[in-house]
């Protein structure tokens, strides 16, 4: 990853899409950036195949490891980010059940409503 991604800017129109905006002043959004993914990915798949490939000795085969486990490192974050917010957002739909309260009566209404205050301190 590039450092300067880590910085970029979260825009949004006044739709409600979100986009970034390069350096360069492009815009990009969401299916932008999810097709330039794709076609890195093939490109990736095929320059690791050339280093397979390509391999000579253990050094070699050390840096093909270290590549791997970068990329391991790498999958393993977005996909506890992934978690995180799947979570989030259950948790969010669950409140808003809770304190939906009609039709309940009041000790019940009280006991939702707290529970709900109680998943909600906890995001």
């Amino acid at each position: 990853m590039r450092f300067e991604t880590l910085y970029e800017k979260v825009h949004q129109t006044t739709n409600g899409f979100k986009y970034l905006e390069l350096k360069s002043g492009r815009r990009v959004m969401f299916w932008d950036a999810k097709n330039e993914a794709d076609d890195h990915y093939s490109s990736m798949i095929r320059w690791v195949s050339r280093m397979f490939k390509l391999a000579n000795d253990e050094s070699d085969l050390n840096r093909i490891d270290n590549f791997v486990w970068h990329l391991e490192s790498l999958v393993g974050a977005y996909r506890a980010e992934l978690e995180r917010l799947n979570v989030r957002k259950s948790k969010e739909e669950r409140i808003a059940q809770l304190r939906d309260v009609s039709g309940r009566t009041p000790e019940e209404a009280a006991l939702y409503l707290a529970k709900a205050d109680q998943l909600e301190a906890e995001l």
